[in-house]
């Protein structure tokens, strides 16, 4: 009987220990709303700087318990698993007491209860933003909350913050100075890491009495360099800022330092204009072995050790990254203060003749150049001049008798070409007569000077000897009619209809340089109007001047000039082109023809046309056709930055032909806010030896943008160009770096809009329908921290999939979709955490289940040994 008695007792008490936890959390803990500052609705809009009083009324609130505290939370759901506790426990009944006012402190701050009233502190170290406020006085996870959002400003002080030096490398040694801060005040010193968009502590130092902070830091090394070419110097601005030490909401003052990018003054005996970046090809720089150079460096690390590593004694060409780290030392030097280096280095007797790297190094990165190494001599003479000039080639040092090879770098194709060959004599020299290849270069349309190095190399064997070096300049006109270039030659395409007017019958004096040498010159007439383009008023295709009227002929002099004079046909009125062609080339421009207005004819009687009596059809002659120009492709983007609250917009493409890359290919980078009715010139970049271009742009204001890049049509090319729509967000005042959204696309784009309250980016893109459209999105992450977390919408239905890439400080994100009108949504990261869970982490109800596990088990354990001891 006393058994039967247990096992009810016990059964009793594990469903009580088990349901137990339930009956907690399903207890109503307080409800209702908190209003601010008004016993009835709270007034939207409510503001109050960190560290301010603000006045809570609990008159709608029901409460359950007896002890209750205030969270502070970014979300208005009646739930405490979010936000973090900022107030002492205080009294339900202190609440609620209309009699007696109580008073509560937790360190400095401190809150004033009574007749349904919490007046008291905001926590100073919260950082701005919209809170919602909560109570809570039970352990069920539902509270009463504040029926709006209360926004919580920066402290603002008058103060100031001055970094010297404001310029220079990384590194360099940095007084911050500063007054106007409160007289004690711990102030940290941080700087904006933009590769991972983060403030980075520097430094911390104690304002004084009178408000004013001095302290030393060191410059961070960005590990810049500049690009692979003769380029200006460039910096990146640096950003620095002083706030309270520990508070992310009080930042008093903001300074900026220009970091500039590393690079090389002089190398051998080529100076730079500007400075020669990392990867340079200065295959003009041709020394022997055993030679001394001299290398000049700017801007590398402060006050630091130089290292300059040779690339291998026999290799040619440049080693990997971890083997630069055993390269060979062929000199050390430090750099100045600020960042400045001259030394000398050796050529190694025993390296290969050839290409070869220098790596000059500091403590953060290094930089490195090509140069050409020679076991032998080689000049050209002249050593400048046109394509297929006379020239001869001396050298000495060269094993005797021996055969020798000539070969010239093709720089279109980058390739070494066979040439000519010859033999050296007994004492080991060479010497020989031949003519220079031509490059087919003519000047850009309009006026300018232009030329291009021809590296010649001698070989034995498959073995590199010597270099040397032939400057070909480019063809161009210097006069035509009575208009005379000023400072240049006038290039290919040139339209000169505004300045050369003329009339049949006219006489049109010429003058050209750097055409082939010693080679006939013909002077064709297109002999048609042309109809006009956006760039020129027209041209007409290589074809065409095969077949198009020749108005005379000249020869060019050794050094590649002519002058001669032609006589303008009769022709219609309108511009027109004359064509320059020797051997090689077809250099065209533009003038404008003047034609004599004629009185119209006098009628003539007309007479009935008599039947024949055999009459032959006549056959009108089919026009054969012309096969098409080839046309370039070219690629565009564009991603944007903020930059010292700035908007910076880097535009990159590249330009191909069948898929091979072109280089020095002038690219016009325009925009248009009109949608293209109208356009504006950015700049005219060229592309480098892979064929891309890159431009910068800093627009004055946000909104919907067309980028185009056009390319001109040549004598073997048509023109091409590519468009694209660019979007730029507005920014955010509070933090502009956040939001900064970057959208390309082929449609057409429109209400394109960021919600930072919600996370949602979203606009309408529009296209011919049935085409194929396609976005590019480029979103910092910032902002959304785990790709994993966004979706997209297209016309409310979710994407399943979308393409997304790494870019930088960005994803790239890429929809595809069929052209009509759509609808893109794009739902970020939205989700919260506790902001401090070491103080929010009083979560009853999970203590309540760990508590009635605990019983269960308890109660079973005693159960249990009751039964052995009554057996």
């Amino acid at each position: 009987m006393l058994k039967r008695k247990l096992s009810v007792v016990l059964i009793i008490s594990l469903i009580l220990t088990l349901t137990f936890p339930y009956f907690i959390t399903s207890v109503t803990s307080s409800s209702g709303f908190i209003t601010i500052n008004s016993r009835t609705a709270t007034t939207p809009g409510q503001q109050i700087v960190a560290g301010g009083n603000v006045n809570l009324y609990f008159g709608g609130v029901t409460w359950t318990g007896d002890r209750a505290f205030l969270i502070l939370g970014t979300d208005n759901s009646p739930s405490a698993s979010s936000g973090y506790v900022y107030t002492p426990s205080f009294s339900v009944y202190d609440i609620a007491d209309a009699d007696v006012i109580h008073t509560y402190t937790s360190g400095l701050d401190s809150w004033i209860v009574g007749n349904y009233w919490v007046n008291g502190t905001i926590p100073a170290t919260v950082a701005p933003g919209n809170y919602y406020i909560k109570v809570f006085d039970d352990v069920s996870s539902r509270t009463a909350v504040t029926d709006t959002y209360l926004t919580v400003n920066a402290i603002t002080y008058n103060t100031t913050l001055n970094v010297s030096p404001s310029a220079g490398p990384g590194g360099v040694p940095l007084t911050f100075t500063g007054s106007g801060y409160p007289a004690g005040a711990q102030v940290s010193i941080q700087y904006y890491d933009q590769t991972f968009n983060y403030w980075r502590l520097m430094t911390e130092t104690t304002a004084d009495a009178n408000g004013r902070i001095s302290v030393n830091s060191v410059a961070p090394d960005l590990r810049k360099s500049l690009s692979g070419y003769d380029c200006t110097e460039t910096y990146t601005q640096i950003q620095y800022r002083a706030q309270t030490a520990g508070v992310p909401g009080s930042i008093y003052s903001y300074a900026n330092y220009n970091e500039y990018a590393r690079g090389l003054k002089t190398v051998g005996d080529q100076t730079a204009y500007g400075l020669f970046g990392n990867g340079t090809n200065l295959q003009s720089v041709k020394t022997m072995t055993g030679d001394t150079i001299v290398i000049e460096g700017k801007w590398f690390h402060s006050r630091d050790q130089i290292y300059l590593r040779w690339d291998s004694d026999t290799i040619a060409g440049t080693v990997t990254s971890d083997e630069w780290a055993n390269a060979k030392i062929i000199g050390s030097t430090s750099s100045s203060i600020n960042g400045s280096f001259r030394t000398t280095v050796t050529i190694p007797q025993t390296a290969y003749a050839g290409e070869h790297y220098i790596a000059i190094e500091d403590s953060e990165t290094r930089i490195t150049v090509k140069i050409f190494v020679s076991k032998a001599h080689l000049q050209i003479s002249p050593a400048s001049g046109p394509g297929g000039a006379d020239v001869q080639f001396t050298g000495s040092l060269y094993p005797a008798n021996t055969p020798i090879n000539i070969y010239y770098l093709d720089s279109s194709f980058n390739t070494w070409n066979y040439w000519a060959s010859t033999t050296s004599d007994s004492t080991g020299r060479i010497s020989f007569n031949t003519k220079i290849p031509d490059l087919n270069k003519a000047g850009y349309s309009g006026e300018s000077n232009g030329s291009t190095a021809i590296s010649f190399c001698t070989e034995i064997g498959s073995f590199p000897y010597a270099y040397a070096d032939y400057t070909q300049f480019w063809r161009g006109l210097k006069q035509v009619g009575n208009t005379v270039a000023s400072y240049g030659l006038f290039g290919d395409g040139t339209n000169l209809s505004l300045q050369v007017n003329v009339r049949p019958g006219d006489s049109l004096r010429v003058l050209g340089n750097w055409f082939h040498s010693n080679d006939i010159i013909y002077i064709r007439f297109d002999n048609t109007p042309i109809i006009g383009t956006s760039y020129f008023p027209g041209t007409v295709t290589s074809d065409d001047w095969l077949n198009a009227q020749i108005l005379g002929t000249t020869t060019t002099n050794a050094a590649g000039s002519f002058e001669t004079t032609v006589t303008i046909p009769q022709t219609s009125g309108g511009a027109h082109y004359i064509a320059f062609e020797d051997s090689e080339r077809i250099l065209s421009i533009a003038i404008n023809v003047t034609a004599p207005i004629n009185p119209p004819p006098s009628p003539t009687p007309t007479t009935t046309a008599q039947p024949t009596a055999s009459s032959i059809p006549t056959t009108t002659p089919i026009p054969t056709s012309r096969p098409p120009m080839p046309t370039s492709s070219i690629d565009l983007s564009c991603i944007s930055t903020v930059t010292g609250g700035n908007f910076r917009v880097n535009i990159n493409g590249g330009v191909s032909l069948n898929g091979n890359p072109l280089s020095d290919e002038s690219v016009l980078i325009s925009y248009s806010v009109t949608g293209g009715r109208t356009w504006e010139s950015l700049t005219l970049v060229q592309t480098t030896s892979d064929g891309s271009f890159a431009a910068a742009w800093m627009p004055s204001v946000t909104g919907d943008y067309l980028i185009k890049a056009t390319i001109e049509a040549t004598q073997t090319t048509a023109a091409a160009e590519k468009t694209i729509n660019m979007a730029l967000t507005p920014d955010n005042p509070e933090n502009p770096e956040s939001n900064v959204f970057t959208l390309n696309s082929n449609s057409t784009i429109r209400q394109f809009t960021f919600n930072p309250d919600n996370k949602t980016l979203s606009f309408t893109a529009e296209g011919p329908t049935g085409t194929a459209g396609y976005v590019n999105i480029y979103i910092p992450k910032a902002v959304l921290n785990n790709i994993s977390t966004l979706k997209a919408y297209i016309d409310n239905s979710e994407v399943v999939t979308f393409s997304s890439k790494s870019i930088g400080d960005s994803w790239l994100i890429i929809l595809s979709y069929t052209h009509s009108i759509h609808t893109i949504t794009l739902e970020l990261d939205n989700e919260s955490s506790l902001n401090n869970p070491s103080d929010s982490g009083m979560n009853w109800a999970m203590y309540a289940v760990v508590i009635a596990v605990v019983l269960a088990v308890v109660a079973v354990a005693v159960g249990v040994i009751l039964l052995r001891r009554k057996r």
